[in-house]
């Protein structure tokens, strides 16, 4: 079915053909026969894909990574289109319109996107109404925390410990994003100080594991330093990656944003397996 509807998608701006895959999405609760023909048609799972983490059962390895689902609308839908899990965000304590369109870019060729969406999300709030209202969840939910571009970074502490708080009863597992390109100063918060107090205050706030994500971009040995250091302090685990800004990657990149796809693989691989 995506082969068919591609063509039509691509034909629009990236942003609007997100925005119209999540009002499908997010629909799929009004029609529940919709919804079980969906799941039987995509949802694969079996004893052998399947695996047990953090205390959760994932009925299949597939996910889908922070970044489509911003505000925790299409979660049912997402399991519609057979993913195993899904994770939401990034979410911010206060509602953010992001960074200026046009902020998302296809490369088609390089099967490769490029983002400067900048943590564009509902806030908090709405997000923790529209959590309530879903709860219990069809699949694994990862909740994706940032801190609002306002907020200076010697204050991104508290942005932090207020989502952990406020959200940890919603999540199968939480992730500390500092490696966004998009808003100015996160990647500074990549220091070992800024991980060591963090984690050491997540873990007085909750049991859920927390996973720390990195950026592509710096070193193997600083990518283990900063690793080693989150799982000293609580960390149980490490998302690698997020996007780069690496734009010899691409043959014409733009001036701006992470890229993210297939130019991506052997980078972000490298990071994985040093």
């Amino acid at each position: 079915m995506y082969e068919t509807i591609k063509p039509l998608l691509f034909k629009l701006e990236p942003e609007n053909a997100h925005r119209i895959a999540e009002c499908v999405l997010r629909s799929a609760n009004l029609f529940p026969p919709l919804l079980e023909w969906a799941l039987h048609d995509a949802f694969v799972t079996h004893p052998l894909l399947q695996q047990k983490l953090f205390g959760t059962t994932f009925d299949n390895p597939v996910g889908l990574a922070a970044g489509f689902d911003k505000n925790a609308t299409m979660i049912a839908g997402t399991k519609a289109l057979g993913f195993g899990y899904t994770e939401i965000g990034t979410l911010t304590p206060i509602r953010q319109a992001g960074n200026p369109k046009p902020r998302l870019f296809r490369h088609i060729d390089e099967e490769s996107l490029q983002n400067a969406m900048g943590f564009n999300n509902d806030g908090l709030f709405l997000i923790q109404q529209r959590l309530e209202a879903y709860f219990p969840f069809p699949i694994p939910v990862g909740i994706n925390i940032g801190k609002n571009k306002i907020t200076p970074e010697n204050e991104a502490l508290y942005d932090y410990t207020k989502l952990i708080r406020e959200l940890h009863g919603f999540a199968d597992y939480m992730v500390i994003n500092i490696s966004s390109p998009n808003t100015p100063g996160l990647r500074d918060l990549q220091n070992e100080s800024f991980i060591a107090e963090l984690f050491t205050r997540a873990k007085e706030l909750t049991e859920k594991p927390i996973l720390l994500k990195i950026a592509p971009d710096m070193s193997p040995a600083q990518a283990v330093d900063l690793s080693a250091m989150a799982v000293e302090t609580g960390a149980e685990g490490i998302i690698a990656t997020n996007t780069t800004v690496d734009y010899s990657l691409l043959r014409c990149p733009r001036d701006a944003g992470g890229i993210s796809g297939k130019v991506l693989q052997e980078k972000s691989f490298a990071i994985l397996m040093p």
